[in-house]
């Protein structure tokens, strides 16, 4: 974790002080800087539009699986499923609530930097009550000035954003009692107090901790989005206003990142078809001896896997974990009877990561 973070920061910083060059760039370098800027701006631009994009098609797949139940003439067979689509579609409206605040904030101050510097035509067809992303125009931007932007407010409402967020997505689970919808409270997240990442091992382990209640299906998404949204060491200072610039479209980017994955999550929690299976396997599991005459019980049962979708293994106790088209083998030397254990986690095609806990006991003759 500790190399992800170090790595976010660097890029941040690398596109952030390519700015500064053209300050002290001469006439001859001026051209190669600028190309440059709008290489960069374009990038953002069509990764926030993808990100954009992607987002809404989770929300948009499940109003069309609500209309079609709707549309049958079983819809009161259907009518508990229509529900719980219902407090989902919900869930991500109130995503799309926060979004469209913050992501309308940073569109102001993005004509608010260009105004200053006399360029806003370099914001191209900028609507103040845009939510989608826009693309900037670099070729337009021939001014700059030292010292401009503070970086504290929009990272304090980056931080509002993340902790709505993932409250959202922790509170979005819900069960039946009787007929009576009801939403599972177990799963609630509390206070979340760090507002800056360290970049050591205790980031990861505060996030962790705060999560220990939460669904285990969604465990390692939000803890994703709470890396991907916590400000990084370094982030809170004063920009110039072309930097100020790059970190807004950084910013706009790791929103649009975590609402697409919080999206993900909500829609993969209903989802009949969230995984792809092409291989099966037969188990059988019995009890490893039996004396003459006893009765025994065997469970049989069919395995549906992805040879392509490697899952992510862990164990607790020492051993070598090998994943190979989709099935993990663990090896490991047993002096004693002994119970492994340890998580199994994979990806669905919304990318959210589903994981269960698995455990095995050793018998050992003679132990």
């Amino acid at each position: 974790m500790q190399k992800f973070v170090l790595k976010s920061l660097a890029i941040t910083f690398i596109m952030l002080t390519s700015t500064s060059l053209l300050s002290c760039a001469s006439d001859e370098d001026t051209t190669n800087q600028s190309t440059i800027q709008c290489m960069q701006f374009d990038s953002y631009f069509e990764n926030s539009r993808n990100l954009y994009s992607q987002g809404n098609s989770y929300y948009y797949t499940l109003r069309g699986e609500k209309g079609a139940l709707q549309a049958t003439n079983q819809r009161d067979k259907n009518i508990k499923r229509i529900n719980v689509l219902d407090e989902l579609i919900a869930a991500m409206d109130d995503i799309d609530e926060g979004y469209e605040r913050i992501i309308k904030s940073i569109h102001e101050e993005k004509s608010k930097i260009l105004a200053a510097i006399g360029t806003q035509s370099a914001l191209s067809n900028l609507d103040p009550s845009a939510i989608y992303p826009v693309r900037i125009d670099a070729k337009k931007i021939t001014q700059d000035k030292e010292d401009y932007f503070h970086t504290g407010i929009v990272l304090e409402s980056v931080i509002r954003y993340r902790d709505a967020l993932v409250k959202i997505c922790a509170n979005s689970h819900f069960r039946f009692v009787g007929q009576k919808l009801e939403r599972d409270v177990s799963h609630s997240i509390g206070q979340i107090s760090r507002i800056q990442l360290k970049g050591d091992e205790s980031d990861s382990k505060y996030f962790r901790q705060l999560l220990e209640k939460v669904h285990l299906d969604d465990k390692e998404t939000l803890f994703e989005i709470l890396i991907s949204l916590t400000p990084r060491l370094g982030e809170k200072q004063k920009f110039s206003a072309q930097q100020a610039l790059h970190f807004l479209c950084i910013q706009e980017s790791r929103i649009l990142a975590a609402r697409k994955t919080a999206m993900g999550l909500i829609k993969s929690s209903i989802s009949i078809d969230g995984y792809r299976f092409d291989k099966i396997l037969p188990l059988a599991y019995g009890p490893s001896s039996a004396e003459s005459g006893q009765e025994v019980e065997i469970k049989i049962l069919m395995a549906a896997f992805d040879s392509e979708n490697n899952p992510e293994v862990t164990c607790v106790q020492d051993g070598i974990i090998e994943v190979n088209h989709g099935v993990a083998t663990l090896r490991a030397k047993v002096h004693q009877t002994t119970t492994f254990s340890g998580t199994i986690a994979i990806l669905n095609k919304a990318g959210a990561r589903k994981t269960r806990e698995w455990e095995v006991t050793i018998p050992v003759l003679n132990d």
